[in-house]
């Protein structure tokens, strides 16, 4: 009994994909349409941008007021990401359609332990981002929330020696809506496209149609008797050669 033997030919199998090609078209348009559905259902539809601002405490006065300061900030830095904050920057933005809980979603405080974070004996600077839809929302509320903290920390702390660094002036864009659409459509048109072609490379490598001398010998193991020539009737030159 003789054993199938799996061969990979890459010239057959893209003569396959090409003679299959309005399947592997349409697959491709059936991705398409499955990644427009994933970015209008699925993607963010704006854009987000993100501001920062920064607050610092510097050493200044006595030795004991500025190492209070300086503990202060360390103590009370995760104070930033919280409701009273929050709630502070509302009161002070004034906007009703920003509450305390928009405003608590939007902010985040960057991780201490990257290079931007400064901490050693003589300050202390933290940095606040915002971020929103729209540049002019993102440096509103980020710099609203600096100053909330700035006043909930010296409340706390009972000092004044935590102060707004920097203000944000401008954002950064950090999402672009249209292009992760544009992404996502394109992926899914390539992802159609490549199961197309992957599903007819599989049916070429394990068909069992005979396609050359090799598949009819079984590589080798069975002996050829002879051979019938097929000509193709289009070809001009053998059917002039016939005449």
């Amino acid at each position: 009994m003789f054993e199938k033997i799996v061969e990979i030919d890459i010239v057959r199998c893209l003569k396959a994909m090409w003679r299959r090609r309005v399947l592997v078209g349409v697959a491709g348009i059936l991705g398409l349409i499955v990644g427009i559905l994933l970015a209008v259902f699925y993607a963010d539809i704006d854009n987000q941008y993100d501001a920062v601002a920064s607050v610092y405490s510097i050493s200044y006065g006595s030795y004991d007021e500025s190492a209070q300061g300086i503990k202060a900030m360390k103590a009370y830095e995760d104070v930033v990401k919280s409701l009273q904050v929050a709630e502070r920057a509302a009161l002070l933005l004034g906007d009703g359609s920003l509450d305390q809980f928009a405003i608590y979603d939007m902010i985040e405080l960057e991780d201490t332990t990257t290079s931007n974070s400064v901490y050693d004996e003589g300050a202390n600077v933290i940095y606040i981002h915002a971020t929103a839809s729209t540049p002019e929302v993102a440096v509103n509320v980020v710099n609203a929330v600096a100053n909330a903290f700035v006043l909930e920390v010296n409340t706390l702390s009972m000092n004044d020696n935590i102060q707004v660094l920097d203000e944000a002036h401008m954002a950064e864009e950090v999402y672009n809506a249209l292009k992760m659409q544009i992404i996502l459509c394109g992926l899914g048109m390539v992802a159609g496209i490549l199961v197309a072609c992957v599903v007819i490379a599989i049916s070429v490598i394990f068909s069992d149609k005979i396609s050359s001398v090799q598949d009819a010998t079984l590589h080798g193991e069975l002996e050829v008797i002879g051979a019938i020539p097929v000509i193709n009737p289009k070809n001009e030159k053998i059917r002039k050669g016939y005449k």
